[in-house]
């Protein structure tokens, strides 16, 4: 649809198999954008690195409690925007959304999901016990 060449040139800059080494060394040299930045791209605005991250921000928040995770997810269904046709575009009404369900699930603001998310980055992204 439209835009989509342009997301999927910027998604071959990654090496597929080694994503988790390509998110660790952005951490390694505090490289990532913030995730309440990431949020606000458009499709063709996702490169490799935002996707390697987002992936990884998941993995984490799922790790770190997944009850937590499907009440964050479930809040997000809630919150969103209904009124009128689907659009891609960012909106503050998106945003404000995400906030509440990220707040409702974790009680994390989206700065605080960065500082917990990087210093698991930091160890090495290994499996939460």
């Amino acid at each position: 649809y439209g835009d989509a060449s342009g997301s999927a040139e910027k998604l071959f800059d990654i090496a597929w198999g080694k994503w988790k080494e390509t998110v660790r060394q952005m951490v390694r040299k505090r490289s990532d954008k913030q995730m309440k930045t990431i949020l606000r791209l458009r499709h063709n605005q996702i490169g490799a690195a935002e996707a390697g991250k987002s992936w990884s921000v998941i993995d984490f928040m799922i790790q770190r409690d997944k009850k937590k995770f499907t009440r964050f997810m479930r809040q997000m269904k809630a919150y969103w925007p209904q009124k009128g046709a689907p659009r891609p575009d960012f909106r503050p009404e998106k945003q404000k959304a995400q906030e509440r369900a990220l707040k409702d699930g974790f009680d994390w603001t989206f700065d605080e999901l960065d500082t917990e998310w990087r210093a698991w980055a930091k160890k090495g992204m290994k499996k939460i016990e």
